[in-house]
This record gives C-alpha cells, sequence and structure tokens, in this order.
C-alpha cells in the first residue's frame, strides 16, 4: 500500500481527485463500493455547478422570449427583452470574471437574482412602452 497527498487548491482537482478515487473504487473493491469522504459532497457541488447555472440561463433566456411574447403580441418586444435578458446575464458573467469569482453558492444566488430581476424590470418596462 502506498498513498499519496495532494493540495487542493481549485475546485476542479477536488472533482478530479474524486473522479479517480471513484475510478478506483469500482475497478479494485469489492461489489459496487464507492469511496465515501465529507469533502467529497463540497466537490460534489462544483461538479454540477457549471451544467445547472448554464442550464439555467437558457431556460430564462427562453422563457423571457416566450413569456413576453404571449403576454405582449408583439414580437419586436420580445426580441429586446430576450436581447436585454441575455446582455445582463453576459455583464453578470463579465463582473465575476473581472473580481476573479469562483462559481460557489453565494455567486449561483448572486445569478439567479441578477437574471430572474432583469427579466422582470425588462419586461415591466417593455409593457410601459407598449401600453
Amino acid at each position: 500500500m502506498w498513498g499519496r497527498s495532494k493540495y487542493i487548491d481549485d475546485q476542479s482537482d477536488g472533482i478530479d481527485i474524486k473522479h479517480d478515487l471513484t475510478d478506483i473504487a469500482d475497478d479494485y473493491g469489492p461489489g459496487d463500493s464507492f469511496p465515501y469522504n465529507i469533502n467529497f459532497l463540497f466537490y460534489e457541488q462544483y461538479a454540477v455547478f457549471r451544467w445547472q447555472i448554464l442550464l439555467f440561463c437558457l431556460c430564462l433566456v427562453c422563457s423571457a422570449f416566450f413569456f413576453t411574447l404571449v403576454l405582449s403580441f408583439d414580437m419586436v418586444a420580445a426580441l429586446l427583452v430576450t436581447i436585454n435578458t441575455i446582455v445582463i446575464l453576459l455583464s453578470a458573467w463579465a463582473t465575476m470574471w473581472v473580481f476573479s469569482l469562483s462559481l460557489n453558492v453565494v455567486t449561483i444566488f448572486w445569478i439567479f437574482m441578477v437574471g430572474i430581476l432583469g427579466f422582470e424590470f425588462s419586461s415591466h418596462i417593455t409593457h410601459v412602452f407598449i401600453t
């Protein structure tokens, strides 16, 4: 038996180590076994953050177009609200990049709130101009 310790300084390193240890346990462990460590639950959230936030942004943009089109019956208004929602989401991601923020629970919540509030404000302003 031998072991190696590695300092985990990045989220992707923790995810890679979790996947490597799971593969080793599948290959050499008894039956259908998997390694467990409390830190693996911490790393697992980073493995799904990237896909979940992109899925949320895609659903928000699609719903911005659909709901604005259905409620206002105006294609130009629906396109403007959708473009504004995309710009707001891109500015949120750019702000995270400028300040070197990583995806964690707080930044994910912040992107949710920025996207939803941006869509809501855009649709209300569009409704005022249409009526």
